[in-house]
């Protein structure tokens, strides 16, 4: 088998693995979620971006291996970044296969993450919305005369006038 074409699988397994993690890591974010923990959410989110930036470095390495085998071949791509389906168009069957179940494996991968985020980031949305309406209610439960100590504690008609007296009137 050519080099070029154990380096694009080398390259295509080590970014299946590579969204594996961000799958796991999609699944434990929906789970803060669901229990409103920032602090864990904070976390993994930090996580989250090391292993985005790990798969964006590997995407940009297949880039290359995929150029560098078209030119050794003398491929004309169809496109500016050629798919894996177009590549093994100019392969033998065995390496075509072998590239093809990898992609698809890669697929298969992106979407299930894609899934998970669309869920997680509609959660997030409703969790904001919840918060917005809480604080909204919150806002109305407190009464203009109303007051509080310094320990918290709830003082009616300490408050009487205002609190910034204008003297330009």
């Amino acid at each position: 088998m050519n080099m070029s074409i154990d380096n694009l699988c080398d390259n295509l397994n080590l970014q299946i693995s590579l969204y594996s993690k961000l799958e796991e890591i999609e699944n434990r974010k929906n789970t803060a979620i669901l229990n409103k923990n920032g602090k864990i959410l904070k976390d993994i989110t930090a996580e989250e971006e090391f292993v985005i930036k790990e798969i964006d470095f590997a995407e940009k390495k297949r880039i290359g291996i995929v150029e560098k085998y078209m030119k050794n071949n003398h491929i004309n791509a169809a496109s500016a970044n050629p798919s894996l389906k177009e590549l093994t168009q100019s392969m033998d069957m065995s390496s075509a296969n072998r590239i093809t179940e990898l992609g698809m494996r890669l697929k298969t991968s992106v979407l299930n993450i894609k899934s998970i985020n669309d869920v997680n980031m509609k959660m997030m949305k409703d969790n904001v919305e919840i918060f917005r309406i809480m604080v909204d209610g919150l806002k109305g439960a407190v009464a203009k005369n109303d007051a509080y100590s310094n320990r918290g504690e709830h003082r009616v008609d300490q408050m009487k006038g205002p609190l910034i007296f204008n003297k330009t009137v």
